[in-house]
């Protein structure tokens, strides 16, 4: 998970119920849950946070009466107080349209003078 983040920048999509071909195989409740588990507890040892970013029902066969699930889960890096997330924000627009006081109030929290 930590080799993971690293080449993520910070962030790691785990996709649970998914076959290496894939397919949605899906995982009963309690399968569900102690992968979650797993991946909470991994998380914790490395100061990252868990969220279920989508979930899907698979419907049941003839042979299998248990409702099962895929889930894709968002795991991030949790940034310490003296790292920074960089983010690049492109923005198009007539001359004096507000770009640059638009992303300079996004970006301090404060309204300018207008005059970028």
């Amino acid at each position: 998970m930590k080799w993971r983040l690293e080449e993520g920048d910070g962030e790691a999509i785990y996709e649970i119920g998914v076959e290496d071909n894939g397919g949605l195989k899906g995982l009963t409740e309690d399968e569900i849950s102690s992968s979650l588990q797993t991946l909470h507890r991994m998380a914790n040892k490395i100061h990252a946070s868990v969220s279920i970013t989508q979930e899907k029902l698979i419907e049941s066969t003839r042979n299998d009466c248990h409702p099962r699930k895929a889930l894709e889960v968002l795991v991030k890096k949790i940034p310490t107080d003296r790292q920074e997330i960089e983010i690049r924000i492109s923005v198009l627009g007539n001359v004096e349209a507000g770009k640059s006081s638009l992303l300079g109030v996004l970006t301090q929290g404060e309204l300018d003078n207008g005059k970028g």
